[in-house]
């Protein structure tokens, strides 16, 4: 199919300056994607329409719902209650690896590996194996820096090694490095490689968080991308995707790679990922009429062996874009409706690379105003912009949050044993800053264990709202 049909071209009408265009994109890419986020999240473990009839009354998500989510495991359970608009860790990480961006667009991942992740842990939602070990292996070993977190995660079926983590935990969150540098590939790529290892070790992994970060930062750069160059774009860039040159802090990451003797060699492996990568544009440029639900099968994406597979993943974010991306509201309903898949994941990316190829003009505002913390994104997307220009002083977004800290008021993790905690207290936080309670409630574990599970909702005074977790081993009365 040639580029000038309808539903293969991607064309954009800007007007105004660069700057005015630079900020609409990348404001309507972060929102997007942190919109289809709280979508998907409804639905990514549905996995048919009559489930999804039962657990919420319909057999399509096409606006925000309130629902529950049981999570806790076996012996923990509890149900986390969700509202309208809430997003997950998706989101969640994304503003954490903002956060951690300098005004030259590098990323300062010791801070990401040694505060942003092992300070996200108390207000994680619906964070899967994978990332949940990475930032516990950090927790306890502190000295561990961002380039040597080679950990274990368990999973139902056994234990197993960071160089097999190979889902999509760091292609989810790498959207702000694509923001921050849409204009400097080869800056991007090492950027992303850096990042992407705090958590993730295999290459498989990293080659699709690379291919979603290009792709994200092809479409913000270009006032006015086609179809075929996009493509061809992307395939060139993967299949040249190899480890950063000339970076001491990765050659010593790859060294300590090879140690893992039981492994497959890491050439091996990459080679591997890039060949999956590749074999997904067969799919982009000649066949446009297989239904997406039968894409998404050849890639892996309803298997529950591979479903979560970054290159997967990725490959169905960017068959949906391809085919819907012009119309970001069919998109996201497109991505998170795709049942038996990872559709928060999918959806978070498909609604990024729509929401910068259509402008926030483009985003329904129904969706745009009821979306948590709609200011914050904006600030964030605000000071993105200027790291792209290179015109940002300092790291703008934690710069924010020490302008409205006041670490003299009680920090709001010691809050976990507290028998008065109360709504309209204010709190202090050290990577957030300072904060209002906005709401606080204990819910029992109906198991023979006992204990409860104390949840604080916290407003912070830079915009972004959390819902921190403690595990009481005792059903302690909280006066509220």
């Amino acid at each position: 199919m040639t580029e000038e049909q309808p539903h293969t071209t991607v064309e954009i009408q800007t007007t105004g300056s660069r700057d005015e265009r630079l900020e609409d994109k990348i404001s309507a890419a972060l929102l997007g994607g942190a919109i289809a986020d709280a979508m998907g999240w409804v639905t990514e473990f549905v996995k048919t329409a009559k489930q999804l009839v039962t657990k919420l009354d319909t057999d399509q998500v096409s606006d925000f719902r309130s629902w529950e989510k049981k999570t806790g495991g076996r012996f923990n359970p509890y149900i986390d209650y969700v509202g309208a608009g809430e997003y997950s860790d998706d989101t969640q990480l994304t503003l954490c690896v903002a956060r951690s961006i300098r005004p030259d667009g590098s990323v300062d991942n010791d801070y990401f590996a040694g505060t942003e992740m092992t300070s996200w842990l108390a207000y994680a939602r619906g964070a899967g194996a994978t990332i949940t070990g990475a930032a516990r292996a950090l927790s306890a070993h502190k000295q561990v820096r961002w380039n040597d977190n080679f950990f274990t995660f368990r999973r139902a079926k056994g234990v197993f090694d960071y160089r097999f983590a190979g889902a999509n935990g760091a292609a989810m969150r790498i959207a702000p490095i694509a923001m921050a540098n849409p204009y400097d590939v080869s800056q991007l790529a090492r950027e992303i490689w850096r990042n992407s290892i705090v958590t993730h070790g295999n290459p498989r992994a990293v080659v699709g968080a690379l291919v979603y970060g290009r792709a994200l930062a092809y479409v913000i750069s270009d006032p006015s991308p086609r179809f075929d160059a996009f493509l061809s774009t992307l395939r060139d860039f993967t299949a040249n995707i190899s480890l950063p040159p000339n970076d001491e802090a990765m050659a010593h990451w790859r060294v300590v790679w090879d140690q893992g003797h039981l492994f497959s060699e890491f050439e091996r492996e990459l080679d591997s990922a890039k060949h999956d990568m590749l074999a997904a544009w067969h799919f982009f440029e000649t066949d446009r009429k297989t239904p997406l639900r039968q894409v998404y099968q050849e890639f892996g994406c309803f298997a529950p062996a591979t479903k979560g597979s970054a290159t997967a993943t990725v490959s169905a974010a960017l068959a949906v874009f391809l085919r819907h991306g012009r119309n970001f509201e069919h998109a996201v309903i497109e991505s998170v409706n795709m049942l038996g898949s990872d559709t928060d994941t999918i959806g978070a990316m498909v609604g990024s690379l729509a929401g910068a190829h259509a402008g926030y003009s483009g985003i329904p505002e129904r969706w745009a105003r009821q979306m948590q913390d709609f200011p914050y994104f904006m600030r964030v997307a605000a000071a993105l912009a200027r790291i792209a220009e290179r015109t940002a002083e300092g790291p703008e977004l934690r710069h924010l949050t020490d302008r409205v800290s006041d670490s003299r008021l009680p920090d709001v993790l010691s809050l976990a044993g507290a028998s008065n905690v109360a709504t309209g207290q204010r709190v202090h936080h050290e990577v957030l800053g300072t904060g209002t309670i906005m709401n606080v409630h204990v819910q029992p574990f109906k198991s023979r264990r006992g204990g409860s599970m104390l949840f604080i909702v916290v407003q912070f005074d830079s915009g972004q709202t959390c819902k921190f977790k403690f595990f009481r081993s005792e059903q302690r009365p909280v006066r509220v």
